[in-house]
Order: C-alpha cells, then structure tokens, then sequence
C-alpha cells in the first residue's frame, strides 16, 4: 500500500474507533512520548477515549510535556481497544509486555521511521525518509482533521527535536524544520526546550559523565570508542537513568572516532547505544558505518547512524560481541 493511501486509511479507522491504546516503546525517548501524546491530544478532540501504554517509566527530562502523567504500563490495561497503535516501535519486541495488545485489539497499527520496520501489525505505517515519527504523527493529526494548538505543538517540537540532535543529525531535513518552524510559530518555548534537553546536566550527571569519560577504551586504531558504565558508577555518583542522556554523542565528538558504543548495565541486561558519524558531512570519504545494521544483528534496531539493542548478557560478553560485529563491517568497508 502506497503511503498516502496509509495514511489515509489509518485516519479512518481512528475516526470510527472508540477506544484506543497508543503504545510507546520500552526505554521511551522524546519520540515516542511526543508522537504519542500529540496524537493522544489530537484524539482528546475527537471525544475519544485514548490511553497511553508505556512499560517503562518516562524519564524526568520529559515531565512538562502535557497529559504525560496519565500514562499507564501494560498491566494497568484491562480494556479491549477498537485499535492499538504503536509508535516509533520497528520489532515488536520493543513493545515489551505491551505486545500482547497486538491479539487483544480489534485492529492494530504501527507509525514508525526507522529502516527495516516489521510487518507485525495489521497496517504498517513506516517512512525510513521522515526524520521522526513526530514529523508522521503530524501528518495523520491534520488528517483528522485537527489543527495543533500550543500543548500538541509542544509534543510534537520534542518529538523532532530529540530525534534529530536538536536537527544537527544526518536525518534532519526540510520537512522536520519545517515542523519545528510551526511550532515555534504557536508559542512553543525553543530556547527553554534546547537548554533543557541538550545542555543543562545535574551534579550526579556531570560526575557520572567524567568518570565515563576516563574510562573510554578506542579500538580498530581510534575508529572505534567504547563508553561503559555499570549500577555501581550510578550509585557512586548519585545518578539516575535521566543523567546518562546522550553520552554515546559525547563520545561520538572525539576526533578520529567513526563510531561509539555506550554500554550501561541494568540488572541481567546491558543497553547498547550505537553512534556512527556521518562521513560526508565531516569531510571524508566512503560511506558511514551503518549501526543500524549492527543492532538488528543484536535484537535491536535504529536509524543507519543512531542505533540501539538492549542485551541479555555480561558487559564483557556484551563488548566482545558489538565490537566482532563492528569490526567485521568496517574492515569489509
């Protein structure tokens, strides 16, 4: 199905829906909150009954944006939806328990951009050329016929925003700024919003960043640098889960670095966050080293530059196996 016809279809099954259940992803990041209360705001003015599923908590980083306290985990849910839709979620599995929500619905949708996004649902609604699924969430907003006052504009300025580095990512394009220009238009604050969610860090962030910092190991000659952090680091500094946002960036910074690893340890898993530095606009030859490719090999997924998977297994065993599957691509580049 072309992407307009999708959209269009997706619009109408909102439209007669009643009761719908908007899934964001596990680890949520200011994409899958915004897209998700935008369009829940959206809803809200169509007299539906909408509900925001979350398995994880929502970092403290996104705790003005409107109507985010209302959002419940899956097993807080006890309702049958008319339809479940998923945002910014490319496997199923990034649902989390919120994935049985697929069978419980009467029909089932997923809005998402990243590349190689799984057919799971019963409409898939996937654009790998949008630079987030905010950018798509507006689109389909205007296709119900609702125009974005302050508080969705607010939702959707996060969406895009954080999906592109504060639109300084590879994936930035006229579309994503165009958005952004909109929302700027309804009042929304872009200096507040820039410093809150790019520069402004917490003592405990700031100790934890050093001692992360002092503890990057390069390999393949520089080309690659490995940030790890373990629960003891963030105890240490007093930090929580909110302070460790975008560290892989800072460690991306690093002159000779094509790609950085951020490895975090939680209980028996360790979360991977993958960064790969954008070739040709740093002046240099070739193609850049596709992470997204490197997380689906590990049960993840992402963007060709910015990429992620969460993993089942040691630091140690977690290092040895991203840094085989690195080294194996861009020795092949």
């Amino acid at each position: 199905m072309r992407r307009p016809e999708a959209y269009r279809l997706l619009a109408g099954w909102l439209k007669a829906a009643r009761d719908i259940a908007l899934v964001c992803h596990v680890s949520p990041d200011g994409d899958t909150l915004g897209s998700a209360l935008a369009l829940k705001l959206a809803l809200d003015k169509l007299g539906k009954r909408a509900v925001i599923i979350c398995q994880d908590e929502t970092p403290a980083l996104y705790s003005q944006l409107p109507g985010i306290d209302a959002i419940i985990t899956p097993g807080a849910y006890h309702n049958t939806p008319d339809i479940a839709v998923f945002l910014d979620i490319s496997t199923i599995d990034r649902a989390g328990e919120a994935r049985a929500l697929l069978s419980r619905a009467g029909q089932s949708a997923c809005v998402d951009h990243h590349i190689g996004t799984e057919q799971f649902a019963g409409l898939t609604l996937a654009d790998p050329g949008e630079a987030a699924t905010g950018v798509m969430i507006y689109r389909l907003i205007r296709l119900l016929g609702i125009s974005p006052d302050y508080d969705i504009a607010l939702c959707l300025y996060t969406a895009v925003a954080t999906d592109t580095g504060n639109f300084s990512f590879a994936n930035t394009n006229a579309r994503a700024l165009k958005l952004a220009a909109s929302c700027l238009s309804m009042g929304v604050p872009v200096a507040e919003l820039t410093m809150r969610y790019f520069t402004e860090r917490s003592r405990a962030g700031i100790t934890l960043l050093g001692g992360a910092l002092s503890g990057i190991e390069y390999h393949l000659e520089g080309a690659i640098a490995v940030m790890r952090l373990s629960e003891s680091d963030f105890q240490a500094a007093g930090a929580t889960r909110d302070d460790e946002e975008g560290f892989v960036n800072i460690a991306l910074a690093i002159k000779g670095v094509e790609v950085a690893v951020y490895l975090r340890a939680r209980g028996d898993e360790v979360k991977c966050s993958l960064r790969s530095r954008d070739r040709a606009a740093s002046g240099i030859n070739g193609a850049a080293v596709d992470v997204a490719e490197i997380a689906r090999e590990l049960g993840g997924g992402g963007h060709r530059l910015a990429a992620g998977a969460t993993l089942k297994m040691s630091m140690e065993r977690a290092q040895h196996c991203v840094l085989m599957l690195l080294r194996s691509q861009m020795r092949d580049k």
